[in-house]
């Protein structure tokens, strides 16, 4: 049995270790198979149990994870790697999908079509740093 937070569609965080985690029998093996990793484990006295996948990367293929504990056998498809951002707030943080079709977008000026280059942390961070020289 896994947790509600495990299942179909969902992604996980990429370059990152990945736990999965479920109950099943005390002293029972349990194996989990994702992208060519095998990891196996035991249920403690409890029945519970932990283990880690290897850190992913990033990927547009869908996969499917195998989960197996004794005679049961869980498949969840359409897993992705990528980021995963969780938020929370209060109501007024909420942008429902139906008020995008109302949204027009801006005409862009015909000068500003180029293609800049996507400012990571580093470059944040340079930038930052040669200002303090």
């Amino acid at each position: 049995m896994l947790p509600k937070i495990l299942g179909h569609n969902m992604v996980l965080q990429r370059d990152a270790p990945v736990a999965v985690w479920g109950w099943a029998d005390a002293g029972q093996e349990v194996v989990v198979e994702f992208k060519g990793q095998l990891k196996k484990t035991t249920a403690d006295t409890k029945g519970d149990w932990k283990l880690y996948l290897n850190p992913l990367r990033a990927s547009f293929d869908n996969a499917s994870i195998y989960i197996k504990a004794g005679a049961e056998q869980i498949q969840l498809n359409h897993i992705l790697v990528g980021e995963v951002w969780l938020c929370s707030g209060q109501s007024n943080m909420e942008f429902a999908m139906r008020k995008l079709a109302k949204l027009k977008p801006r005409p862009v000026p015909a000068g500003l079509l180029m293609k800049w280059p996507r400012p990571t942390i580093s470059h944040c961070v340079f930038s930052w740093w040669k200002e303090r020289k």
